[in-house]
């Protein structure tokens, strides 16, 4: 029986794209993987691949299946490349977390050699340095016998340049399986000469010559070269140490966890760039500036887009296609920012001179930064989402968060994050002001110092009965959460599952649009933009706007002011917010006891 991946349906008039899937009203490419690749493990356990076309009308669907079709093709044959061998015999996609030899660059080959001749000198400098007469005179003889087997015929029967350059080059993380016999033997033979040209020294310094390169390839590198010792710290290195000191900041709670995944991104570019063995004092402002100008040419969504290949390859193969999306000229600005603070780190550790993304003449080579305009959601948008069946039962639903978390962020401009993980005891009152403690624990990270802050509860969310919500919640785990059903994500984040609900809700209730998305025009973070544009019109002033929403100040003073004291006044200004025209959840007011 043929494969029936649900493309045809006789209900549509027009004839659709061979791999065209309709599910949910929405139209997705689907085709199989090649067997060859099945078998290989490519893909996992997958046997088809699929791709979300965003869109419900057949027409685009089938323009934009072109474009897919193409993508997918070419991956499909990457995959192949990659194997390299033929389809029939075709091996293993599965990575064992080693770069293949052959995407090494010429450059990065050259600084495994100068890394591989660095790492001799520290004891041959010892060696060198040795006064007594009767020991340095067996050393001579010592090292000339280490000349005589490094020395001559790659292969000899002392010492096996071809075997060691493959232990040297495995240890590095490199794969040698696809090594070509002549580019292996190159690079064995430089190997050998930097043995030799760090023997010839030790041997002329110990007979009292004067220092001497006798190799041009190992010209001018010598052990008292200030950069000698930082250049045997490569990237990678600095990708493990930084990633290590922002974990370590997390855990201090000096950073938001979620920037652990920014700088992974980070690490990665930088990685893909220059390459993980690239000696880091060997980056020049000229490399820096290659780096810059890349930086524009990357695809956005690289990493799930182009599964497999590094980001270089991911960019070139953007730059070929009719419709490239690439990242915004804020995200490239915030790449720069981010690569050029770990050259900064590297710098405040002693592993490199001075930070070669530092200057004026750098950065203006950046594109110029367009400012996204913040979409939000309209007044007819708000009433749809709010007074929709999907929203209004949530109320009672076992997850009571996708009621209320969005009514907050909506009156009292909290982010999301901020009111998901807060606890029962987070609920208090002072004269008779019933307000959310936003504070910061060992669970709940806030994003700046400002965000801690006192938050009077908004009369409409007291009509519509979110006290009497808070005293069941009381009653039933009074040192629980305040929204029980909710897990942390990867960051931490207890909001991530609302959030994703939330963008769900938005699509069936509005349709689909570009700007969806947890921080996008209609995400849920959208709520906060709508009510700082709501508190503006209500009058409130800047600062008792950011006091409320928990943006900082140019006047720490008037943060850190008497909070309790403050409530009356904060009260009576959250009440004027207001937005005409949204119909909320009416009032559901009970009488407590």
């Amino acid at each position: 029986m043929g494969h029936n991946d649900g493309t045809q349906s006789p209900s549509d008039p027009m004839s659709k794209h061979p791999h065209i899937l309709k599910r949910d009203g929405r139209y997705y490419y689907r085709k199989r993987i090649p067997l060859d690749l099945v078998r290989a493990g490519c893909y996992g356990k997958a046997k088809d691949i699929k791709r979300a076309l965003g869109t419900s009308d057949l027409a685009k669907a089938q323009s934009l299946a072109i474009t897919v079709a193409l993508q997918v093709d070419e991956e499909f044959q990457s995959k192949r490349r990659e194997l390299r061998v033929p389809q029939k015999n075709a091996r293993s996609c599965k990575s064992d977390g080693k770069r293949r030899f052959l995407e090494i660059s010429e450059l990065e080959r050259k600084d495994f050699v100068m890394r591989f001749f660095i790492s001799k000198e520290p004891a041959a400098m010892e060696t060198r340095r040795e006064n007594d007469p009767e020991t340095r005179k067996e050393l001579l003889w010592n090292i000339r016998d280490d000349l005589a087997e490094i020395d001559g015929e790659l292969t000899n029967q002392n010492c096996n340049w071809l075997v060691e350059i493959r232990k040297a080059l495995e240890a590095d993380g490199i794969s040698t399986e696809d090594a070509d016999n002549a580019s292996l033997r190159n690079l064995a033979v430089k190997m050998q000469r930097a043995a030799v040209e760090a023997a010839m020294r030790t041997e002329s310094a110990l007979i009292g010559e004067r220092f001497a390169s006798f190799d041009p390839l190992f010209s001018g590198v010598h052990a008292d070269t200030p950069a000698l010792a930082m250049a045997s710290k490569t990237v990678a290195d600095l990708c493990r140490e930084y990633l290590a000191h922002s974990e370590s900041r997390v855990e201090k709670g000096q950073l938001a966890r979620s920037m652990i995944s920014k700088v992974k991104m980070r690490c990665r570019t930088m990685a893909d760039f220059f390459g993980k063995g690239k000696a880091l004092a060997s980056i020049t402002r000229e490399d820096a500036t290659r780096l810059v100008d890349f930086l524009p040419t990357l695809p956005s969504n690289a990493l799930k887009r182009y599964k497999g290949v590094s980001l270089v390859v991911a960019a070139e193969r953007e730059g070929k296609l009719a419709a490239k999306r690439l990242i915004h000229s804020k995200t490239v600005d915030d790449y720069f920012t981010g690569v050029s603070a770990m050259f900064s780190h590297a710098t405040d550790l002693g592993w490199i001179a001075a930070n070669p993304m530092k200057g004026r003449l750098i950065r203006e080579r950046l594109p110029k930064l367009v400012r996204r305009e913040r979409q939000t959601l309209t007044s007819e948008e708000m009433t749809r989402i709010f007074s929709s069946p999907d929203f209004l039962r949530q109320r009672k639903g076992k997850q009571p968060a996708r009621f209320w978390v969005p009514l907050l962020c909506a009156f009292h401009g909290t982010r999301a994050n901020e009111v998901a993980g807060a606890h029962v005891a987070d609920m208090g009152e002072e004269a008779g002001i019933s307000f959310l403690n936003l504070r910061e624990t060992d669970e709940r990270r806030l994003k700046t110092e400002s965000s801690a802050r006192l938050v009077p509860l908004h009369q409409r969310l007291i009509d519509m009965g979110f006290l009497d919500f808070v005293e069941e919640r009381r009653k039933a785990d009074p040192k629980g959460y305040l929204f029980p059903g909710l897990s942390r994500n990867r960051n931490g984040s207890m909001a991530d599952g609302v959030c994703k609900w939330w963008g769900r809700l938005v699509k069936a209730t509005l349709g689909a649009s570009p700007s969806d998305g947890a921080s996008g025009g209609r995400g849920i973070h959208s709520l906060r933009h709508s009510w700082a544009t709501a508190a503006r019109s209500a009058g409130l002033s800047d600062s008792t706007r950011k006091r409320l929403g928990g943006w900082s100040q140019p006047d720490a003073s008037e943060h850190y002011g008497s909070r309790l004291d403050e409530l009356p006044m904060l009260k009576t200004e959250i009440d004027k917010i207001k937005f005409p025209g949204v119909k909320f959840p009416g009032a559901r007011r009970i009488k407590r006891k």
